[in-house]
């Protein structure tokens, strides 16, 4: 029986024991027990199966469309003129020496300590390092962080 497939499996144990379950008061709880101890495991497994190629399947897909937007945003930025990570909504980044910075195209704050800050953006996770850091002021489209700035690092990308 390890070849045959879930539905092969359900044929037979509803011939084996439909005759023994017909008129008993408890054949439900009979077919019940045989499903969850010998059937349902196996359609788990098939389950989990397809499940996971579909999802490896949208990936990729994904993967595919985002190369598509890009290369759409290369074009297109190169018709109006316009460098290609201002259309992508990439964080822009302006330091002053190394007590200030500014940060565009933010979307929130992770993690906040006076060592170390790190910025969801649209397309990466930034990290910045130093001493005393504090946010001076945050807007929608902008925010200013000040102290003494030892490190800045891009992370992964955005989920």
């Amino acid at each position: 029986m390890q070849g045959k497939t879930s539905i092969e499996q359900i044929e037979v144990f509803f011939c084996h024991f439909s005759n023994m379950l017909k008129g008993s008061e408890y054949s439900w709880d009979v077919w019940n027990m045989v499903w969850q101890g010998n059937v349902k495991p196996e359609h788990d497994r098939n389950r989990k199966k397809e499940n996971s190629g579909l999802y490896r399947q949208l990936k990729e897909q994904e993967k595919r469309e985002k190369q598509e937007r890009l290369s759409f945003l290369e074009v297109l930025s190169e018709s109006i003129c316009l460098p290609p990570d201002v259309l992508a909504g990439a964080p822009i980044i302006t330091m002053h020496g190394r007590n200030a910075i500014y940060i565009e195209n933010h979307k929130k704050i992770t993690e906040y300590n006076e060592e170390h800050i790190l910025i969801q953006t649209k397309s990466c996770k930034l990290s910045i390092e130093g001493k005393s850091l504090k946010i001076d002021y945050f807007t929608k489209e902008e925010l200013k962080i000040s102290g003494l700035i030892r490190r800045i690092s891009y992370g992964e990308e955005a989920m």
